[in-house]
């Protein structure tokens, strides 16, 4: 049998493994018979760890974790203690998943055409297809090459994939590593598990918090937007110790052209009204403010004075008559989204947050580790909730 083949079994195993465990500790946290006792798990978890071993995959780690499980499979009769002892198990297991699949010849290419989508929609789409293609066993790659969106015009007159000016790819692997003999597969489109600014995504830690682990270990920033982040981030007082409310306030093509179904934005009043609240009564000394509307930033100023910061250069007009999407229109796309995205990174390290219901409040959300107050409105959809019947 071959190196590959042996590879594949393996990843088959301890898939089938994830399987089983899933269904008898299912059955043990209600009170049911299995198949399998915990102890039994652990044997086989310590067996496939062996063959990774034996065919050259390192999974860091692996055998202190394992100890903590045989430690913990004593007292598995305290009820808290089992709930540990099945979380910690997953998570060890799903640990030697991504290792063995890191070994696979099995790609997933990760595309999405799509024009009027930003940079947000982008990272929280891409989260939940990295999600499905490690689910079934192939490696993720990003591609801004060969996809039909904003950022392929800026890969093609950078000659590199886009994605890569922003973020490192998922396993560390580019379109250029895929060997010539693999096996590939294609995703497009909006996967159907992914981080959303539903209310019932934002408002549930668990969730959150598995999107937060995946946004960490699959989505790191690169290099050079590390460098931007840390250079923005000195010449202000983000490492001083000092309190900040975060507020991410979205305007022009959002608020003119209210796209159907997506969530409708608070009024600037109501952000300067919470804004003024919360910086009294959690002690900022500053607020630090993300928008693309000059107009916001203008009110915003004659607000706050010196307490506000800001980081962007780039503001568009809300006009009516200048209300095309923002995602189309300048001609420095880099420069447009590494702002914004710095922006974001900025907003994950202040005290508190504020901000309407987007894409981008989702993802400061995943970045952030924790906030001291986090409030965004929920105002219902365009289209839907805002309409005369709606409110009868």
């Amino acid at each position: 049998m071959s190196s590959q083949s042996q590879i594949d079994t393996l990843y088959q195993s301890c898939k089938q493994l994830k399987e089983l465990f899933y269904h008898d500790m299912t059955a043990l946290l209600t009170g049911k018979n299995i198949q399998n006792t915990p102890v039994d798990y652990i044997y086989i978890l310590r067996q496939l760890g062996r063959t990774s071993d034996e065919l050259g995959i390192k999974c860091d780690g692996f055998d202190s974790e394992l100890q903590k499980l045989v430690e913990l499979s004593d007292y598995l009769e305290n009820e808290v203690v089992l709930s540990c002892f099945v979380n910690d198990f997953f998570v060890v297991l799903n640990k030697l998943l991504v290792a063995v699949i890191a070994k696979r010849n099995h790609y997933c290419i990760i595309k999405r055409n799509d024009s009027i989508p930003g940079l947000a929609s982008h990272i929280l789409t891409n989260l939940g297809q990295i999600e499905s293609s490690i689910n079934d066993g192939c490696i993720p790659v990003i591609d801004m090459m060969n996809a039909e969106n904003n950022f392929t015009e800026l890969s093609r007159k950078t000659e590199k994939n886009a994605w890569e000016l922003f973020f490192k790819q998922p396993f560390g692997i580019t379109l250029e590593d895929i060997p010539s003999d693999a096996i590939i597969t294609t995703r497009s489109g909006i996967p159907s598990f992914m981080p959303t600014y539903d209310m019932g995504c934002l408002t549930n830690p668990d969730l959150m918090n598995f999107w937060r682990k995946q946004l960490k270990d699959y989505m790191p920033i690169s290099e050079l937007m590390h460098k931007e982040v840390e250079r923005t981030a000195s010449r202000l007082p983000f490492y001083t110790g000092s309190r900040i409310l975060g507020v991410l306030c979205r305007g022009t093509d959002y608020v003119m052209r209210r796209p159907y179904n997506h969530p409708v934005q608070p009024k600037i009043s109501e952000v300067l009204e919470e804004a003024e609240q919360v910086m009294k009564a959690y002690n900022c000394e500053y607020c630090y403010l993300a928008t693309e509307d000059e107009n916001i930033a203008a009110v915003f100023k004659e607000r706050f004075g010196d307490k506000l910061l800001l980081t962007q250069d780039i503001y568009y007009s809300s006009a009516e008559e200048d209300a095309e999407w923002i995602s189309q229109k300048h001609a420095d796309p880099y420069a447009k989204n590494k702002e914004y995205l710095i922006a974001l990174y900025l907003l994950s390290q202040c005290t508190c947050f504020i901000g309407g219901r987007t894409s981008g409040t989702v993802i400061v959300s995943l970045l952030s580790d924790e906030y001291e107050y986090f409030y965004t409105w929920n105002k219902g959809r365009y289209g839907i909730d805002d309409m005369p019947f709606a409110r009868l």
